[in-house]
């Protein structure tokens, strides 16, 4: 039988494993940003700041399922954080897909 303890951690594993990754997708994009010469058109700068806006996003409800997955741990069976913990994991791995595919997509259009 599963516990929700074994839940949590799984969670807890999964969601740190899966910022790591975003964070990985804004260093590549804050990194081209740097990189850019100032003779670059504003537009361009404008359009790398929305994607790392669209990478912060799911890193940051990452970081709330791993805090709120900790704050479990330590509170023993808060359901309400159980729940919150469990939906915020589902919200990353639903914004995961999305978010690789229009910065992959973005950076390698021509």
């Amino acid at each position: 039988m599963v516990t929700h303890r074994d839940v949590i951690i799984t969670v807890l594993g999964a969601a740190a494993g899966l910022a790591g990754l975003f964070l990985v997708f804004l260093g590549v994009v804050l990194t081209t940003a740097q990189s850019l010469p100032e003779e670059v058109p504003r537009g361009v700068r404008r359009f790398l700041r929305w994607q790392a806006f669209l990478t912060l996003v799911p890193f940051t409800v990452g970081v709330a399922s791993v805090g709120l997955s900790t704050g479990w741990l330590l509170s023993n069976n808060n359901q309400g954080l159980y729940i919150s913990a469990v939906a915020c994991f589902i919200g990353q791995l639903v914004l995961l897909l999305p978010t690789a595919f229009i910065l992959t997509w973005r950076m390698t259009a021509p």
